[in-house]
């Protein structure tokens, strides 16, 4: 779990992976380009997580003194302390899982790569948007294991994208969901989060099907494309599946 000030989600966030985790990794800080007053969450959110690993659950914290330089750096952390064979449920501190029984017992059976699920993102006027998401929650660590290009893009020691052939994705819609919180932030915290991702520079791998979160189009992005949308120029950029790529039948 990747986190920086978000105290008022991260009760929700932990006590939620406590019922499908084995353990939780927690990075805190923020990205260089990030607005932030010091190189650690300052509003709390480190005497949350302090509380759960004084009371012995298995909860690890991992600071840094500089801020981390980008989202890929930030999140290889979590991975490189996972194991080969691990299944990484990919989480921030703004999220809740939600994961039927039937979710976790697929989960449990299952010999796919990776786990696709159904993704919710609550809004600060009530509604919500529903997306069943093409990258994968949960995925299983390979040798080598490794963000590039963006923040949701991992690859092999061979340099092969984790998300396509050989490796297996299974669609676990609506059975395991993720509630996304950030929406309902503050104003002033949502400004912080559009300035930082407006302007950050990643890129597609070229495999995906893309809809703005803004103009709502779909596009594909060629690979090393910077992730913005082709039409309107909007910064966030959801996955809505992965092509030639093999899904486990559910």
């Amino acid at each position: 779990m990747v986190v920086y000030n978000a105290a008022e989600f991260l009760e929700r966030a932990i006590r939620s992976l406590l019922t499908v985790a084995d353990r939780i990794v927690i990075v805190d800080g923020p990205y260089e380009n990030y607005p932030h007053k010091s190189a650690h969450s300052d509003d709390g959110s480190l005497e949350i997580v302090q509380k759960y690993v004084d009371a012995g659950l298995p909860i690890k914290l991992i600071t840094k003194s500089t801020p981390w330089t980008d989202q890929m750096t930030k999140r290889n952390v979590y991975v490189d302390d996972a194991e080969v064979g691990d299944l990484i449920f990919i989480l921030d501190g703004d999220c809740q899982v939600v994961a039927f029984d039937e979710a976790m017992e697929r989960l449990r059976l299952s010999d796919a790569d990776g786990f696709q699920c159904t993704d919710i993102r609550p809004s600060q006027d009530g509604g919500c948007v529903r997306i069943d998401w093409g990258n994968p929650y949960v995925i299983r660590k390979c040798e080598g294991m490794q963000y590039a290009l963006n923040h949701y893009s991992l690859y092999d020691k061979e340099g092969r994208h984790v998300y396509l052939s050989p490796y297996r994705l299974e669609p676990l819609f609506n059975i395991l969901q993720v509630y996304h919180w950030g929406e309902t932030r503050s104003p002033e915290k949502i400004a912080d989060n559009n300035a930082y991702y407006s302007t950050r520079v990643e890129y597609a791998d070229g495999h995906e099907y893309f809809r703005c979160a803004k103009c709502k189009k779909d596009s594909v992005l060629a690979h090393g494309q910077r992730m913005i949308c082709p039409h309107c120029g909007h910064w966030e950029l959801q996955t809505v599946v992965h092509y030639d790529m093999p899904v486990k039948e559910s």
